[in-house]
């Protein structure tokens, strides 16, 4: 499942400030990832919001099939994981617009993207939350459950802890022999590891990563799964639909369609087929367009630079810019 099956890419390719994979510029990846704080895998990245005035993208959004990075401005970076987002819509302000979470809070201001583009993206992602949510669905309160987690992750970590006095207790007896002192270590050492693997296992499932297997639900179509945690014994529920090849609906239009074999259920999108055609000659930007509906839109520019000499260099050249394209006179 990827995230950008859900969003109209074709829509947004000129989006200002939206940057989607593959055509992500290599500098502003190296940006986001010296500049956000976190180990992210550029093949990770499917969608860049850069939200510098210059470009730089060291200020922003980063959203992967799992996870969403926020940086702002004289702020410190931070992580969601999206399998706890249930929707993200975007608030219009005078000067800016907010990614407002769960319809509660605001967790980022973005100045540079337009507002158009940033309802639309979201409303795509929206609909990709929703789907990635249907794996863990849970009954009971929300509130009820966390705070039953938090009690169980408490339980835990006071069974597994031990004291800075167990330890010294251990090591302070007085001439043990050398074989009963590396037995004690070992069995030391292997409590702490015990215990730091139940804690990792207990903050999976308080993030809603649930251990066991998938089984089917009685009396529901074969997509519709169940499992109950063995770790925190929470009976979760989901729906894995086995979706068909995507069919186009229309001759000559992109309009496609594919159906759950189990269930019956559509899902609909449209799926262009583009090809490069030639170039924008006023800019060197790649013209694509649809083989079955001529739908175009400009890819990135691919510039034909020249090298200028110092005697080239006039008042329209930039500081630090000594090549020009032979094309479209762009300096770089």
């Amino acid at each position: 499942m990827n995230i950008l099956d859900y969003v109209d890419v074709d829509l947004l390719q000129n989006a200002n400030k939206v940057y989607f994979k593959p055509y992500i510029p290599m500098p502003k990846m190296k940006n986001v990832i010296n500049s956000f704080g976190f180990e992210i895998e550029p093949d990770d990245i499917e969608i860049l919001i850069d939200n510098t005035v210059f470009g730089s993208a060291k200020e922003g959004i980063v959203i992967t099939n799992e996870m969403l990075f926020c940086k702002e401005l004289l702020k410190d970076p931070f992580i969601i994981s999206l399998s706890n987002i249930e929707s993200i819509t975007v608030k219009k302000n005078t000067l800016s617009n907010s990614l407002i979470l769960n319809d509660k809070k605001s967790i980022i201001d973005l100045s540079q993207p337009e507002y158009n583009d940033l309802e639309l993206l979201f409303g795509g992602i929206n609909i990709y939350l929703k789907e990635i949510n249907e794996f863990n669905v849970v009954d009971e309160d929300e509130d009820e459950v966390i705070d039953e987690r938090k009690e169980w992750l408490k339980e835990i970590i006071e069974n597994e802890h031990l004291s800075s006095q167990e330890l010294e207790d251990e090591i302070e007896q007085e001439d043990p022999p050398k074989e009963n002192q590396n037995v004690r270590q070992r069995s030391f050492l292997g409590k702490i590891t015990d215990g730091v693997s139940k804690m990792a296992k207990a903050g999976s499932c308080l993030v809603g990563w649930h251990a066991g297997e998938w089984s089917h639900q009685e009396g529901k179509p074969l997509c519709y799964v169940e499992k109950t945690c063995p770790r925190c014994n929470k009976y979760v529920t989901g729906i894995h639909h086995n979706y068909s090849e995507w069919e186009y609906t229309y001759y000559g239009r992109c309009d496609a369609r594919r159906q759950c074999s189990h269930c019956k259920h559509d899902e609909f999108k449209v799926v262009h087929s583009h090809e490069k055609i030639g170039k924008d000659s006023s800019n060197c930007r790649i013209i694509y367009r649809c083989r079955r509906c001529d739908d175009e839109y400009l890819g990135s520019a691919e510039h034909d630079w020249i090298t200028l000499f110092d005697n080239e260099l006039t008042v329209n050249t930039s500081e630090g810019r000594k090549r020009k394209c032979r094309n479209c006179g762009t300096f770089g």
